[in-house]
């Protein structure tokens, strides 16, 4: 028989990082989401804006800030129900607002608090656990 060791968990993975290495990439992902995005009316005139200008992107923003900011005396890890609960949420908005959300969770610029990020990281695991970009599911 042959003994497979049990991949790291992607929270495992990201926390082995240095911190300014998590910082850049992060930077990076935002500045990409950040881009001026291409909005067509009914009339058919495009208009560029932000993404974060949009009241989605504020709706993502509060989801996400919420669920990271709660703080639990009896442990630093949310629960699989609290999880489970932004994730259904989430369902109803779209990716990019909610990678967006993530990204200004993530970003140390904003916030040198490690609590936030860590509960922001265990969201991306669960995410990715639930079935990654797939809307729904």
């Amino acid at each position: 028989p042959v003994y497979q060791a049990p991949s790291p968990s992607l929270v495992t993975s990201i926390t082995t990082l240095p911190a300014y290495v998590i910082d850049q990439a992060v930077h990076d992902a935002g500045a990409l989401l950040r881009k001026p995005r291409t909005c067509n009316r009914p009339s058919g005139e495009s208009v560029s804006r932000p993404s974060m200008c949009t009241p989605r992107w504020q709706a993502a923003s509060a989801v996400i800030g919420e669920f990271c900011e709660q703080r639990s005396a009896a442990t630093p890890s949310p629960t699989i129900a609290e999880l489970e609960g932004v994730r259904v949420k989430c369902t109803f908005l779209p990716a990019d607002a909610v990678a967006d959300a993530m990204c200004e969770q993530l970003c140390w610029v904003v916030d040198f608090a490690w609590f936030p990020k860590l509960r922001a990281l265990h969201l991306v695991e669960h995410f990715h656990a639930s079935g990654g970009g797939r809307r729904g599911g």
